[in-house]
């Protein structure tokens, strides 16, 4: 599903206020062999001087008028996203009617997951 420019802006500010460590926001918005139309993505870096810094990404997309979110490391989610590319899928959440919920659903869910990693 592809959007119009306004609704691209739209999304992109309000990704980047709910993911404010995030930076690099790129999108697609065109259906091609890799995206399925709108796709939305911000890059992470833990390491950034290290030779092999860890790049973590959320990703979201409009799919049949449903939002979908992903943390990934290595890559950006997308069609061909695969271990053997050098990308790992961490999280994704179901499908959701908006992107607000798309958002609370993946935060809610790294919540989760960290909360297990520090043992809080």
């Amino acid at each position: 599903m592809l959007l119009s420019e306004p609704e691209v802006q739209k999304v992109v500010e309000k990704v980047k206020l709910a993911f404010p460590h995030f930076n690099d926001w790129e999108y697609n918005n065109e259906e091609n062999e890799y995206y399925s139309g709108f796709c939305v993505w911000g890059e992470f870096v833990i390491g950034y001087q290290d030779m092999m810094p860890r790049r973590f990404y959320v990703t979201f997309n409009k799919y049949e008028n449903k939002w979908r979110g992903n943390l990934t490391i290595g890559k950006h989610s997308y069609y061909w996203s695969s271990t053997e590319e050098g990308d790992a899928d961490l999280l994704h959440t179901a499908p959701c009617d908006s992107l607000e919920q798309v958002i609370a659903e993946l935060k809610k869910q790294m919540v989760e997951l960290f909360r297990a990693f520090s043992a809080i």
